[in-house]
């Protein structure tokens, strides 16, 4: 039983509390696992072609990876690197746990995101790559653009689900694109595609919802029609009785869509 541990009461473990220890002994690495990947390091010398100015350089080279087991055959290599001083030890543990990467994704999802000051909500759609980086942006947005300020809380996260079609987009006429900073009205729009698949001699349909700024139903029925004709011109000159249909359009509450240049300032910064 482990130490302060009741009986019946189960013990967590996270990656990092598994049991690992480092060792140059060939005999204690035998049957064991290596926990994360082992490389060398070494230094090179280059001179700079146009200033003459000699730079050292440090390079990694991966000699083992994560989660290979210490074999006869795997411990002889590791002992040749350290007799060649390129390593001095390895870290091992009995179990074969791989420590797991978080990948950020470089795809931006859309974002409804609530926050809760003292006063009232506001709801904001964003795009970003994280849940969290999608609350900074809306936090930002929503300090420099509605005031919002002083204790805030974020309420909700919860992805759009649905395409946007932002201000900037070529589907609106430059004239008509209206500023960021004011608060406007939004609207949700479904649209169907269908077309006949003579292969399978049946209709096939595309069905997807847009939210987008617009003063009225009727220019947001005008905005996602002219998007649309964009988006599936392929389809629409390609495939048979091919046409699509405006089915609903309704108001969609949130205090501000937040502008794609201004969500991706912050990939540029993380990125950077």
């Amino acid at each position: 039983m482990e130490k302060n541990q009741t009986p019946g009461q189960r013990i967590w473990l996270r990656p990092q509390d598994r049991v690992t220890f480092r060792t140059s002994d060939p005999k204690k690495m035998l049957g064991m696992y290596l926990p994360h990947n082992v490389y060398k390091t070494y230094t090179k010398e280059l001179v700079d072609a146009d200033t003459g100015e000699v730079k050292t350089i440090e390079h990694r080279e991966l000699l083992y990876r994560a989660g290979t087991k210490l074999t006869k055959d795997v411990i002889s290599q590791i002992m040749f690197n350290i007799q060649a001083e390129e390593i001095t030890d390895v870290e091992v543990s009995s179990e074969k746990v791989i420590p797991a990467k978080l990948y950020i994704s470089q795809i931006r999802m859309a974002y409804v995101v609530v926050l809760n000051t003292n006063i009232t909500d506001y709801k904001f759609v964003v795009e970003a790559q994280t849940i969290e980086q999608a609350i900074r942006i809306a936090m930002d947005f929503g300090n420099v653009y509605r005031d919002i300020s002083g204790d805030v809380m974020p309420l909700k996260v919860n992805p759009l689900g649905c395409s946007i079609i932002f201000d900037d987009d070529d589907c609106i006429p430059e004239e008509e694109q209206l500023d960021p900073a004011e608060p406007k009205p939004y609207y949700k729009v479904s649209v169907r595609l269908t077309w006949y698949n003579q292969d399978d001699s049946k209709w096939e349909k595309d069905d997807r919802v847009f939210i987008i700024t617009a003063d009225e139903v009727g220019q947001a029925r005008s905005r996602v029609s002219t998007f649309a004709e964009d988006l599936w011109k392929d389809q629409l000159r390609v495939y048979r009785d091919c046409h699509y249909k405006i089915r609903k359009v309704v108001p969609f509450e949130i205090d501000a869509l937040v502008p794609e240049e201004y969500s991706r300032m912050y990939k540029e910064k993380e990125t950077a």
